[in-house]
């Protein structure tokens, strides 16, 4: 579908490896919005990374994602499946995505709760943005996230935040509630970490196309993320 809009509340470009923006979010908004261009040398491509993160408050914030101007005041769906709004409130969320040449792109941030509050706006490239801009200290708080586009095909690449460091239990459950595969099952850092699931269960066999659940437990917390496996 079409979503309709008549200016913006910041452009940014991303030139270098990351952008940073602290934004406030005040009891009247609707929803912000973004353009950013992301520039691609010609044969080659950037893949990027879209992440809100809620700094005070406890804002229930998501992300859709569209290209850029197809005319003064329309913008086009990018991906059917391009919103990032699983967490919950207080819960940073993220989307990537990849590009092939120079693309604008338009960003929506919205919030599902009534709360207002302070959040952080960043864009990175994935592959050239430094450790520092990609793990930024021992989070506040515990988080499974999917970055893989939605639906998956193919292979599932999570983030997990730790705020301790303990025991971590990562798997993936059918919609039947049974355990398919086991991600991780170790002591872990505080810290953030990356986690994948190839599609396939225990037994390396592809598990077959439908909803799955990718369930995380830490010590004094536990997340399950949705995810959709095409064929």
């Amino acid at each position: 579908f079409d979503w309709e809009w008549q200016g913006v509340d910041a452009d940014f470009d991303l030139v270098s490896s990351s952008v940073t923006a602290d934004r406030t979010w005040e009891d009247s908004e609707v929803v912000e919005m973004f353009t950013i261009t992301i520039p691609v040398p010609e044969g080659t491509e950037r893949t990027v990374s879209y992440e809100v993160e809620p700094m005070s408050g406890s804002m229930d914030l998501g992300m859709m994602l569209y290209e850029g101007h197809v005319n003064e005041f329309y913008g086009r769906w990018v991906d059917g499946d391009k919103i990032g709004s699983s967490h919950g409130p207080g819960a940073a969320e993220s989307i990537q995505s990849t590009y092939t040449d120079t693309t604008e792109v338009m960003l929506v941030v919205f919030n599902e709760n009534d709360e207002s509050g302070t959040y952080r706006f960043r864009v990175l490239d994935t592959a050239t943005a430094d450790a520092a801009d990609l793990e930024p200290g021992i989070p506040e708080r515990g988080s499974l996230e999917l970055l893989s586009a939605h639906p998956i095909r193919g292979q599932a690449d999570f983030r997990l935040s730790l705020p301790n460091t303990g025991r971590v239990d990562v798997a993936v459950f059918d919609a039947g509630g049974r355990r398919i595969a086991t991600l991780v099952s170790s002591e872990m850092a505080a810290g953030r970490h990356s986690v994948a699931w190839n599609g396939r269960d225990d037994r390396g066999e592809s598990a077959p196309q439908g909803v799955y659940f990718a369930k995380a437990q830490w010590p004094n917390g536990r997340e399950s993320v949705r995810v959709v496996k095409l064929e």
